[in-house]
C-alpha cells in the first residue's frame, strides 16, 4: 500500500485553524489517522507554524517536487487557502489526487469580499478537477452545485463533519451571564460580510423589548464591526471574542434559541452543534441549511429582520431541535474505504 500525502499547510496557518476550513481539515486528518496513521505523511510549510501538536504525531515533509509523492496519492484538504504548487505538479506527474471542497462560495460571491487570489485558486483547481481521483464535499448542498456547474470528477462523495463536542450539560457561561442577566438570543455571524452580521442590529430592539437579550459569537473585533456595519454598532448586542470549545458548548447550551443568518454557507457547524448539545435552532433559507434542518418554518429570509422575527415566534415554547439525521459513521468509512483503493 502506498503513501497519503496529506496537504496540513490549511492546518499550519493561524489565519484558518480555529475557523470553519480549519476545523473540518483537522476533523478529515482525524477520520484517517485512525486506519491510516502509518501510511500518512504531512506536506508543510516551513514558513508557516511548525510547532502545532499534531506535527509530532506524523512524519513530515516540505514539498519541493511531484517525485516526492511517487507512488502514494496527494490529498489537498482545501483549494483555495494556499497555492497549488503540489496539487498542479500531482496532477502533472500522474500522482493519484484526492481533494476535498468545502463550497463553491469564492466563485459565487462578489470578488471583494472573497478575493481575487482564492476565486483563481479555486477556479483552477476545479477547472481540472475531471483528473482527480475523488473528490470530497462537506455537503450535499455543496456536491449539487459542483456536479451543476462542472463536468468534473465522477468520484464524488459526501464527508460531513460532526461537532467538536457531545451534548454534556457544562455550566453557565461566565463572560454571557455577567452580562445578561435575562434569557439570550445567540448568533452565529463572524467578520465577513456573507455571515449578515448587521441583522443582528435589525432584530435588537425586537428582542429586547421581549426581555430577551443578543449575544452574538465569532470573534469580531470593533474595527471589523466598523467595516461590516458602519456606525450602526449597539450596545444593545453583546459581541464576544473568539473563546475556548468549553466556552462554546456552554453558550450553545444555554441559550433560547440560535440564530444563523448567513447569505451563504457550504455546511454550517453553528447549526450542527446547537443540535448537538439540543438547543433548537433558525436558520437563513439556503440549500445548506434547508439540508440540516428538516422544519421549514424555522427558515427565514436572510434579507428580512421580520421573517427572522416570525422564525423565532414559530419556535414558541419548542426546544426540540429540528435536525436532520446524519450517518457519521457511513459517511467516514466510504472515506476511508475509497483511497485504501486509491492507494492499493
Amino acid at each position: 500500500m502506498g503513501t497519503l500525502y496529506f496537504d496540513a499547510r490549511i492546518i499550519q496557518d493561524y489565519r484558518y485553524r480555529m475557523k470553519g476550513l480549519g476545523y473540518y481539515s483537522s476533523y478529515i486528518l482525524d477520520v484517517l489517522r485512525d486506519r491510516l496513521s502509518s501510511r500518512i505523511e504531512l506536506i508543510v510549510d516551513s514558513s508557516l507554524d511548525t510547532n502545532s501538536n499534531f506535527l509530532s504525531s506524523f512524519r513530515c515533509l516540505e514539498f519541493s517536487s511531484a517525485n516526492s509523492m511517487k507512488n502514494g496519492i496527494y490529498f489537498c484538504p482545501s483549494l483555495a487557502t494556499h497555492h497549488l504548487f503540489p496539487l498542479t505538479a500531482a496532477l502533472d506527474n500522474d500522482v493519484r489526487v484526492a481533494a476535498v471542497l468545502h463550497d463553491m462560495i469564492p466563485l459565487r460571491r462578489p470578488v471583494h469580499e472573497v478575493g481575487t487570489i482564492a476565486c483563481a485558486r479555486l477556479k483552477k483547481a476545479l477547472d481540472r478537477s475531471n483528473e482527480f481521483d475523488l473528490l470530497v464535499a462537506n455537503s450535499r448542498a455543496t456536491k449539487a452545485e459542483y456536479v451543476s456547474t462542472y463536468r468534473g470528477c465522477d468520484e464524488i462523495i459526501v464527508v460531513r463533519p460532526r461537532a467538536r463536542f457531545r451534548r454534556t450539560k457544562v455550566g453557565k457561561p461566565q463572560m454571557v451571564s455577567a452580562a445578561c442577566q435575562k434569557e439570550y438570543v445567540l448568533f452565529g455571524v463572524a467578520n465577513h460580510p456573507r455571515k449578515n452580521v448587521q441583522i443582528c442590529l435589525d432584530v435588537a430592539n425586537f428582542f429586547r423589548s421581549i426581555k430577551v437579550d443578543v449575544v452574538a459569537m465569532g470573534g469580531i473585533q470593533t474595527d471589523d464591526l466598523t467595516r461590516l456595519v458602519g456606525n450602526r454598532v449597539s450596545d444593545i448586542v453583546r459581541f464576544l471574542p473568539i473563546v475556548s470549545d468549553d466556552h462554546l458548548h456552554s453558550l450553545y447550551e444555554n441559550s433560547r434559541v440560535v440564530v444563523v443568518p448567513s447569505f451563504d454557507e457550504g455546511f454550517s457547524m453553528h447549526v450542527l452543534e446547537a443540535h448537538t448539545v439540543g438547543r433548537p435552532v433558525i436558520a437563513s433559507d439556503i440549500p445548506a441549511h434547508r439540508e440540516q434542518i428538516d422544519d421549514a418554518s424555522r427558515l427565514f429570509d436572510p434579507y428580512s429582520p421580520a421573517a427572522l422575527i416570525e422564525a423565532y415566534h414559530a419556535i414558541g415554547n419548542n426546544d426540540a431541535p429540528s435536525m436532520r439525521p446524519i450517518d457519521h459513521e457511513a459517511e467516514e468509512e466510504e472515506l476511508l474505504d475509497r483511497l485504501e483503493l486509491l492507494m492499493a
